[in-house]
């Protein structure tokens, strides 16, 4: 059975949130507390959706922690949305959308994954691309926050094309212009991905989510096939904090090449008790 995958879906969902966020009217004398109180929903609306959406399985693990931690995420989203309008209604030039919203993206998207103390870095837009080798390779240049950039920047270019769409002149440069961007990122991938890199190796991945050493030792020990065991076994998801307990090793490597989806690095998958 195929999994579905959105990572296709990425380049324009955001494209609601934009667009309202742009339809906003701003009284010129009170920006900032309109800004916070219309922008905020919808930024609460967007995380609620995107976060709760994403991680409504934290439940099996946490109970009812895990909505605390989710509200908490959720509040990155009222902050990103707060500070974009601001930004919108303080500086009303025509490409200050498609400029200031990805930046701030990836500021805030940074600050959530490695500059607070809990370092939440899941859920990243740049990981929808996960199985979508052709924009997957963007990464090897400018890391995921890169993709993330690139994301949002299409999003946010897609916006402004739809709110200036009278404008004949500038909507055809400026989509000619997104248009080539396109064509050169996607036209990297795939020379990227289409490149084979030697010599090959063989890994075997291992995933259990109640944390089990024990489990974790058995598994790893299990080959997935007659064959000799993979040279290289990842243990995902796995807590570190005592990694050579009952046996079990964490062993972590660095793949150089074209970046692709990590099924077809893993020779098997198994996290049956």
């Amino acid at each position: 059975m195929v999994e579905p995958s959105f990572a296709e879906f990425a380049w324009i969902a955001l494209v609601p949130f934009f667009s309202a966020l742009v339809a906003l009217q701003v009284e010129m004398k009170k920006r900032w507390r309109f800004a916070f109180r219309q922008a905020s929903t919808l930024g609460l609306v967007l995380g609620t959706i995107f976060c709760y959406g994403t991680l409504y399985w934290l439940y099996n693990i946490f109970g009812m922690t895990a909505f605390l931690l989710i509200a908490v995420l959720c509040l990155f989203f009222v902050l990103y949305a707060s500070v974009l309008k601001f930004i919108l209604s303080r500086w009303n030039y025509r490409f200050v959308l498609p400029a200031a919203a990805p930046i701030l993206w990836v500021a805030v998207e940074y600050f959530r994954s490695e500059g607070w103390w809990l370092k939440f870095s899941w859920m990243s837009l740049g990981y929808s691309q996960h199985d979508f080798p052709p924009t997957l390779q963007f990464a090897s240049l400018f890391g995921q926050y890169g993709i993330s950039f690139v994301i949002v920047f299409v999003n946010a270019s897609i916006t402004f094309l739809i709110m200036n769409r009278s404008d004949k002149k500038l909507v055809a440069g400026f989509a000619s212009a997104l248009l080539l961007l396109s064509v050169a990122i996607l036209g990297f991938g795939i020379a990227s991905a289409s490149k084979e890199y030697h010599p090959s190796i063989r890994v075997k991945l291992v995933q259990d989510e109640d944390s089990d050493y024990s489990v974790y030792a058995r598994l790893t020990r299990q080959n997935p096939d007659d064959s000799d065991s993979p040279p290289l076994c990842l243990q995902h998801n796995r807590p570190e904090n005592d990694h050579r307990a009952n046996g079990a090793l964490v062993k972590s490597i660095t793949i150089n090449g074209s970046i692709s989806p990590f099924s077809q690095y893993v020779n098997t998958f198994s996290g049956e008790k």
